[in-house]
């Protein structure tokens, strides 16, 4: 009998100690029952609505936390964060609305936890699909030079590629960063990009003209879609007082072309300063990008005082105006640039004299041959109507 009193003393003691933590495990605790998200195929820049409802499975009132993640590619795209008061058995649903500007499989990742976020309670992961009916874009910013003068220009290459299914007219907007912001410089055009299609535009924006502007800048690039930025990129360069101009040698003062035609001129560039200039280009501003081509697309390393050669193939398509375009030949490194104006003059093309020659004489043996035949089909139906009276004359002459 003492025992089992000592033994049932025993059981109550640690009854006492476990107990607490028992109720404590059941009376605090909750679920994520469901995790939803419309419409079911997600769109580019159009609205997610993603619903989780949360019940309190414990016993008591409890506060909790509820944070939601989209991820895509392991990076966190959008977040959001609830903290709420739930009764024993109540249930509760939340519904953020997330615009994603970018295509493929994301996952949305919810969590309950309690209210110090120490112990979480339930996790829910989806998966979904974003598509996009336009886009997405590739989208770069190549600048031609890393120093510019005082009150100079930045030359630039916009590079574009729609991977959609339909075209679109895109806005490019350029900002130039000033020390003084009030004086931010800024430029923007369209582009229409086909389905599919890379395309590139040569633009020119000038630099900051305070006297005070000498030192590293940031210029910007953004990507807008129906008034939405999809895309902004990012470059540097520094404004330098001590600056040296490349050489341009062998500038036509017109290059001549035909329409629909393709030619090849060749252009010298010499490296007048006392270092090596690095990664050494040419290209060709106020036309379009497609009408030129050039070789090679860059040198690595020219030396101090070398002079290279860059081959310039133009093709003007047919459609080209014939007419006379102003143009600017650029020659940039990361260190130097130089620019020379000239000018494009395409001509109208026309058909050679030989071939007018045989056209004409065509045409007037194809009318002379007309004449003989029609002439032929004349006299056999008069020599018909002959050949008919001679027969009525002989039958009621006699």
């Amino acid at each position: 009998m003492r025992d089992l009193c000592r033994f049932s003393i025993l059981l109550i003691f640690i009854l006492f100690l476990v107990g607490p933590s028992v109720s404590f495990a059941e009376d605090i605790n909750g679920e994520i029952f469901d995790l939803t998200y419309s419409p079911s195929k997600p769109m580019l820049l159009e609205s997610i609505i993603v619903s989780i409802s949360v019940k309190n499975t414990g016993r008591e009132k409890n506060t909790f936390v509820l944070e939601l993640n989209i991820v895509k590619n392991g990076r966190i795209k959008q977040s959001s964060t609830f903290s709420f008061d739930l009764y024993s058995g109540s249930t509760i649903t939340f519904s953020p609305t997330f615009v994603l500007d970018d295509t493929g499989e994301h996952e949305v990742i919810v969590k309950l936890w309690d209210i110090y976020k120490t112990k979480i309670y339930d996790t829910e992961i989806k998966k979904f699909n974003v598509i996009s009916e336009v886009g997405p874009f590739d989208f770069y910013l190549d600048i031609l030079t890393k120093k510019v003068e005082p009150s100079g220009e930045l030359s630039a290459i916009v590079s574009l590629e729609n991977k959609g299914e339909l075209g679109t007219d895109l806005k490019i907007r350029l900002e130039v960063e000033c020390f003084n912001k009030d004086s931010n410089i800024y430029d923007e055009f369209v582009l229409y990009a086909e389905s599919k299609q890379r395309l590139q535009k040569s633009v020119t924006i000038p630099v900051c003209h305070l006297f005070n502007e000498t030192g590293l800048h940031r210029v910007s690039s953004d990507l807008i879609l129906d008034e939405r930025t999809l895309m902004t990129v990012v470059s540097e360069f520094l404004i330098n007082e001590t600056y040296f101009r490349l050489v341009l040698k062998d500038v036509p003062e017109i290059f001549e072309i035909k329409q629909g035609q393709s030619k090849l001129f060749s252009v010298y560039v010499n490296n007048p300063t006392d270092s090596t200039v690095r990664n050494l280009r040419l290209s060709i501003e106020k036309i379009p990008n497609e009408w030129f081509s050039v070789r090679p697309l860059s040198l690595d390393n020219v030396q101090s005082n070398e002079t290279v050669a860059f081959i310039i193939n133009l093709t003007t398509p047919k459609y080209a105006e014939a007419r006379k375009y102003p143009i600017n030949i650029l020659t940039a490194a990361d260190e130097i640039s130089s620019k020379e104006v000239s000018e494009l003059k395409i001509l109208k093309e026309e058909v050679p004299m030989v071939e007018r020659k045989d056209i004409i004489s065509a045409l007037v043996f194809a009318i002379l041959f007309s004449i003989i035949i029609l002439g032929v089909i004349l006299l056999m139906r008069r020599s018909k109507e002959i050949v008919a009276w001679k027969k009525l004359y002989r039958k009621w002459g006699r």
